[in-house]
This record gives structure tokens, sequence and C-alpha cells, in this order.
């Protein structure tokens, strides 16, 4: 065997190698959060223009990853603030920035590749034999906006559910809206599916000359669907999952802020039955604000802290929900209504414990947030 023959032999085994770790590393199902911020002004020194925030593989969802860039160069700045969140079922990308440059400058947020959640679902039944023709649907409901104003805007987006044997099930390219797609399976297959949300949006070259200005605002929520239509052909997923919407789930999103940080849990919201909240690691015998958003966490840092509820008084309540005990807990439910119109209506829950120069704004502490999914 010649030099280059044993230099290609090594670096195949050693490149075959990496793979089969990497693949032993990575869970059979995962989610993962990540995103790219391009905020470059002129003259940055090198990699500065660019960061990357990404949660990493979880076998557990949810998974978040927050973040923010802001760059300045000479008559330039560019910031941007932006958040992604994965679960089985569900994606979110959430993001808002502002440019202003008098020479060339880019300004975008991106979602990466690993952006995704990939879950492996076998067909099961008591009473039907296997190899028996089963019918499986995929839904993909994508709702939300990117909106850019800039002399170069760039707007793309796509969310897509597809398996290893069907490929693409359901998607929507740069467009809002709900779809569904029946596809062909049978008892005993397995399928491995994936989630994906992919977003480009910003501004290619801020220029114009005398303080050219660009913004972005992004919003852009995928839930996607995988039932059954087939009667005695029952659904197992390796993540333990439930991809029917219409049933209620209960899931913690981010960090709170505070001694503890305080935590905040929650039964699932079915519909009828009395959701209890329960808090604990709080500052002891402090005053506690419960705030309810509807929609899905977002992401606004502040100081050492970050809001997860979408600040928008019109979807944002908050009140005043008695006090923390002794110990640090707190403990508050009340009855979902039983109204067929909020089956799958997704809201999010945080609290504010009152304490004097509290890292929160210098008035509290906050938990982390709750997304909740009403349903039965």
């Amino acid at each position: 065997m010649t030099t280059a023959a044993r230099s290609l032999a090594c670096l195949l085994l050693l490149i075959g190698g990496n793979a089969a770790a990497m693949a032993a590393s990575q869970p059979p199902c995962f989610v993962r959060s990540a995103l790219r911020i391009y905020a470059y002004a002129p003259f940055a020194g090198p990699g500065q223009g660019q960061a990357d925030f990404d949660s990493g593989v979880s076998a557990t969802g949810p998974t978040f990853a927050p973040g923010t860039l802001t760059n300045y160069g000479p008559s330039t700045v560019s910031t941007i603030t932006a958040s992604a969140f994965a679960d089985y079922g569900s994606l979110r990308l959430v993001g808002a920035g502002n440019a202003l440059a008098s020479v060339g400058a880019t300004f975008q947020l991106t979602t990466m590749a690993g952006f995704q959640f990939v879950d492996r679902v076998t067909v099961t039944s008591a009473s039907l034999p296997i190899g028996t023709p089963v019918q499986l649907r995929g839904d993909l409901q994508l709702t939300g906006y990117a909106n850019v104003v800039g002399a170069r805007p760039l707007r793309s987006f796509f969310a897509r559910l597809e398996t290893n044997q069907h490929g693409t099930v359901v998607e929507f390219n740069n467009a809002t809206g709900s779809t569904s797609n029946v596809i062909q399976t049978t008892v005993g297959a397995t399928l491995v599916v994936t989630g994906r949300l992919n977003a480009q949006v910003g501004d290619t070259a801020v220029a114009g000359g005398n303080g050219a200005t660009a913004s972005l605002d992004v919003d852009l929520a995928a839930d996607m669907e995988l039932v059954s239509l087939t009667p005695g052909a029952l659904l197992l997923f390796c993540s333990g999952a439930s991809y029917d919407h219409t049933l209620a789930q209960s899931r913690p999103v981010g960090v709170g802020c505070g001694t503890g940080p305080p935590r905040l849990t929650s039964t699932a919201p079915v519909l009828g039955v009395t959701c209890t909240f329960h808090m604990m690691g709080a500052a002891p015998g402090q005053p506690v604000a419960f705030g309810l958003a509807v929609g899905g966490p977002t992401y606004a840092p502040m100081g050492s802290c970050a809001l997860l509820l979408e600040p928008d008084p019109r979807v944002l309540t908050l009140e005043s929900r008695g006090f923390s005990d002794a110990a640090g807990n707190w403990t508050m439910g009340f009855t979902v209504p039983n109204a067929a119109g909020l089956v799958g209506v997704v809201m999010s829950c945080q609290n504010l414990v009152l304490v004097a120069n509290g890292p929160f704004l210098g008035i509290g502490e906050l938990t982390n947030a709750v997304r909740l999914r009403l349903g039965f």
C-alpha cells in the first residue's frame, strides 16, 4: 500500500470512528434549539459580528436558546435579541432588532440546521396483525409573522414535518396557515419523524448614507401533529410525547433569577378541571404576582433576568396572588373553563416575587416560565 493510500485509509477510519461516536452519543429522539445572529458593524474584529446560541441536543423537551448580540462601528450600531424554543411537536422563533448604518452592515437572524425535533414512532396494535395497512395523518399549523424593513430585505421561512419513509409529509413555505396530509404505513413499522422550522430574516446590506436604518420583528410558531386514523392502531413514540394537540400539557421553560432561583411548575390544564401551580425556592413571606400570557414563551433580557412572557398588554395579565410561605413555597389553583373552543390553545405563565433590591429591575425575582396547552 502506498503512503497516499495509507493516509486515505486512516482518514476514512478516523471519519468513520468520529461518525460512529457522534451517532452513539446522540439519543434516538431529541429536541434542539439553535439560532444565529449576524449583527455585523464594519471594522468589527474577527467573529464579533456573529454569534450562535445553541441549547444542544436533549432527549427531554423543551429546550430554549435565548441570545442577544449588539455591535458598534463608525456611525453604525446593530442589535438583535432572539430566542428559539423546541419541544416534541412544537417549534418557535421570536426575535426583534434594529440597525443604523452609514456604511454597509449585515443585520440578520437565522435558525441553524439543528433547530428541530427528531422522534421515532412505532405503530402497534393489540388487535391487528403485523403488516396490516394503517393510515396516519400529519398536521401542521404555522402561525405568526416575519417582518423586515430595509434597503435589501431578506425574508424567507418554512416549516416542515417529514418521515424517513415518506419524505415531506406537510410543509409551508413563506406563508402561514394550516394543512394536513395522510400517509400509509403498517402495524409494526417504525418511522423517524422530524419537525423543522427554518427562517432567514434581516437586511443583507444596511447602507445608504446619512444613517440608513433597518429593523426586523419575527414570531413564527410551528405546531405539528401525527395521529392514527385506523381503529385499533396506536402510536408509540420514543420520546413519550403526545402529538395529539387536543391533549393538555404543561412544560417548564427557561430559568428564573434570584437567590434560589425560584421554580414554577403546574399540572396539565385539562378543561373543566382545576390546574394547580406550585412555586418553590422563592424568598419567604413575599408578595407574589402571577403573569399569564396568550401564546408560547418569549425572551426579553433584563439585567441578569429574562422576562419569558409576551410583554404586550393585549395578551398579558399580571395579578397579585398572595404571598410565598415561610419556606419560600406558593400554591395556586384555578379551574380551566370547560369550553371546546379552548382545546389546543397555548398560554405561558411566570411569577414575579416582590423583593427589595431584587435582580429584576430592583423590585423582585422571577421564576422560570411554564408553557401550557389546554385540552382534554
